[in-house]
């Protein structure tokens, strides 16, 4: 009797605990996304940054080149707006990049009344502004 016991019990405990762990994988995805979306916002307008500091502006083709690298790394174009120092600038000038990123996020929530989970979207924005001197 005690062996027909764990016959049933072992693969209905196997069946919960890779449900949990799942539901638990998913929604640590779900909360470190935009941390990694984040960061690579902050790398790539770093890099851009760079050649902003040695041109001393930022060229429609540069410009077009980052909206580009942002999309190919998994950003959606319409959500991208980019503000840069548009004219020359001379050399110890101040130059400057802004990124923004309005990322959708999805919030779980649970109703009143009844045990469903479902998902909330909010529209978040994510700025990264950068301040440097141009050497050009």
């Amino acid at each position: 009797m005690k062996k027909a016991n764990s016959i049933i019990t072992v693969p209905i405990l196997l069946v919960f605990s890779i449900i949990v762990i799942s539901s638990i994988s998913v929604l640590l995805i779900n909360i470190l996304k935009p941390y990694i979306m984040y960061e690579k916002l902050l790398s790539t307008t770093l890099r851009y940054m760079f050649v902003l500091e040695e041109y001393g502006y930022l060229t429609n083709s540069d410009k077009e080149m980052l909206i580009q690298e942002l999309v190919n790394q998994g950003f959606r174009k319409e959500n991208i707006s980019i503000d840069a120092t548009q004219t020359l600038q001379a050399y110890g000038d101040t130059v400057y990049l802004s990124v923004n990123y309005y990322y959708t996020l999805d919030i779980p929530v649970v109703s009143n009344n009844s045990l469903i989970i479902s998902t909330e979207e909010r529209i978040t924005p994510m700025n990264v502004t950068k301040y440097g001197i141009s050497k050009r």
